[in-house]
């Protein structure tokens, strides 16, 4: 449902409502091939002339049917925030208003990805993999989901303020979330995991020559033997 919300953007409810369209027309039954003609047959009883037809309660039953799939499908995506405060506008009034599933954006971009966390990841298709899988797995995980949508609102609200939640000198999670997500991508491609150069643990070495300060290399002289 995350997926296809992303897709659909602002415009899921259209979405839906195609969905339902579409449901119904399938659902009604044929007319029967002599249907006009019946309808225009002067035999017909008047006090029966008012009476729903098969066809008209086939499609009423379609349409409830329909609208409870509409209303059961919206409040399970609500319950699970993947709509943020669109549809339940009183999380915004207590100051919970979460995060529709088309705001949210990878954990990770592309340059810490490469930076630190998979420092062997190739540019290319490797790259598309890596940044769709950190978005499978932010939404097929509720917990995980609001925990991401909450981290992300900070970092909205901080930026409007003019400040970051991390240094850019950081190369290491700064908080739980992106712990998990680095350990998730680190299992999920190992092959990435570790540096170009094959020292320690990946992330460990960045880690290291970025808090090293650059310098001239100190020269070494030969002693004279007397």
């Amino acid at each position: 449902a995350g997926l296809a919300l992303r897709l659909a953007g602002p415009l899921w409810r259209a979405g839906v409502l195609v969905a339902i369209v579409n449901d119904i027309t399938e659902s009604l039954p044929s007319p029967p091939p002599n249907a006009e003609d019946a309808n225009e047959s002067d035999d017909e009883d008047p006090l029966e002339a008012g009476l729903p037809t098969i066809s008209d309660m086939a499609q009423l039953s379609s349409e409830m049917r329909a609208s409870a799939l509409f209303a059961a499908l919206v409040k399970w995506m609500d319950e699970e925030g993947l709509l943020g405060s669109t549809v339940s506008i009183h999380k915004a009034v207590v100051g919970n208003p979460g995060m529709a599933a088309w705001e949210m954006v990878p954990v990770f971009d592309g340059n810490m990805v490469r930076d630190w966390v998979l420092p062997s990841l190739p540019k290319g298709p490797a790259m598309r993999d890596v940044m769709e899988a950190q978005i499978l797995w932010q939404m097929d995980h509720r917990d995980v989901y609001a925990a991401v949508a909450e981290l992300q609102l900070q970092q909205r609200a901080a930026a409007l303020e003019g400040r970051s939640v991390r240094s850019a000198e950081q190369r290491a999670p700064a908080n739980q979330v992106e712990e998990l997500c680095c350990s998730y991508l680190r299992s999920r491609f190992p092959e990435f995991a570790q540096p170009a150069n094959g020292t320690g643990p990946a992330g460990d070495a960045g880690a290291e020559a970025g808090a090293r300060p650059k310098g001239k290399a100190r020269k070494v002289t030969k002693e004279k033997v007397p």
